[in-house]
């Protein structure tokens, strides 16, 4: 009897060890995002490209100018970044007392020389701006009914009237979505995702901000018209001579849509609430043709449970869904919850091509 309860004791404190494990991680989880932030910041992915071969912990500290009262703390940073597979590290020779350090295909798309290069995405979603509302999500939960995110109670404004407020963060978010445009177009093109635009004469892009993807469809597909729809203020920032043939049209999407047989929305309607993208749709529905005659909606966005693979986690889908429920009214959205907005918004018909990782293709029709 004795033995029997000494061996339950022993997984509880097994069990127990576990969880507690388990909730130190949880609880601890930011570091590993602040330790890719100092990464970056400190040019540790762009030095190891330029280097073209591993080097050694002190080589790092010396190439960087880190002071050596802190090389040892560097080689935390780096023991972290490898167990966590941002970057790799192996000994030249067994015994010797110095990794060696290189990079990944993870922290290749962070050097800055490279397309894509995630470094903007990367140091935007990290930004104080974007954090410190996080700290404020109970206390939202609290508040009852009330419209304002987090982010509205720890800024004052939303998200978006932060950006036209304060003209650095307007650059950060915008050099972010920019830098997340290169990889849509760098996997769309790769794959040949253009597929979706087989027969289309014309597409508007709308929030493309500064045209990264439309300058990418009018350069890979020449007989295409193209055209951005945004803010006034932000088609304002993009010079005549970097336009590319892309046509960039100040406006407001709840609004109007200029015509187009497809209407290209990437990354948008997850910034919304429900009511707010059934608008969008609309005034989507409005400026395409129907089916017959070619017209599409092309959305690129993330289908809840639905990855390119089962080697990918959904876990990210679900992160971002607490993104943006800290910074907009929107959400991350499952197969069940698209459906219920095209049929509010009067669409007909639509498929669901999972093909860029996280994110999938919504072609909807008419």
């Amino acid at each position: 009897m004795q033995a029997m309860e000494l061996i339950q004791e022993k997984q509880l404190a097994k069990k127990q060890h576990q969880d507690t494990a388990q909730l130190w991680n949880h609880a601890l989880s930011f570091l590993r995002s602040m330790s890719l932030k100092c990464a970056i910041e400190l040019g540790i992915p762009d030095f190891l490209h330029k280097r073209g071969k591993p080097i050694t912990l002190s080589e790092l500290a010396t190439s960087l100018s880190i002071p050596p009262s802190k090389a040892p703390a560097l080689g935390s940073l780096m023991r972290l970044l490898v167990h966590s597979g941002l970057f790799a590290s192996h000994r030249d020779q067994e015994g010797e007392e110095e990794e060696s350090y290189f990079l990944t295909p993870a922290s290749k798309l962070l050097v800055k020389e490279e397309k894509p290069c995630l470094s903007p995405l990367a140091l935007m979603a990290l930004n104080w701006t974007m954090l410190g509302p996080a700290h404020l999500l109970g206390e939202w939960f609290r508040a009852g009914a009330a419209r304002a995110t987090p982010f509205d109670m720890a800024h004052g404004k939303g998200l978006f009237e932060e950006m036209d407020a304060r003209a650095d963060f307007n650059e950060l978010f915008h050099e972010g979505m920019a830098s997340d445009v290169q990889l849509v177009t760098e996997v769309a093109l790769l794959r040949r995702q253009w597929e979706v635009l087989r027969g289309v004469r014309s597409v508007v892009d709308v929030g493309g901000g500064t045209g990264t993807l439309a300058k990418a469809i009018a350069k890979a597909l020449p007989e295409v018209r193209c055209a951005v729809l945004d803010l006034p203020h932000v088609v304002a920032t993009v010079d005549e001579e970097e336009r590319e043939g892309v046509e960039f049209i100040g406006g407001d999407m709840f609004e109007h849509i200029p015509p187009a047989d497809a209407v290209l929305l990437k990354w948008i309607l997850h910034d919304w609430s429900d009511e707010d993208c059934i608008g969008i749709l609309k005034r989507c529905k409005e400026a395409i043709p129907p089916k017959k005659d070619g017209g599409k909606v092309i959305i690129i966005d993330m289908v809840v449970g639905v990855t390119t693979d089962v080697s990918i986690s959904v876990e990210p889908q679900l992160l971002i869904d607490i993104e943006m429920m800290i910074l907009t009214m929107g959400k991350e959205r499952s197969e069940t919850e698209w459906k219920r907005l095209f049929l509010a918004a009067g669409f007909s018909d639509y498929k669901i091509t999972s093909s860029m990782g996280l994110r999938s293709v919504i072609e909807l029709y008419n």
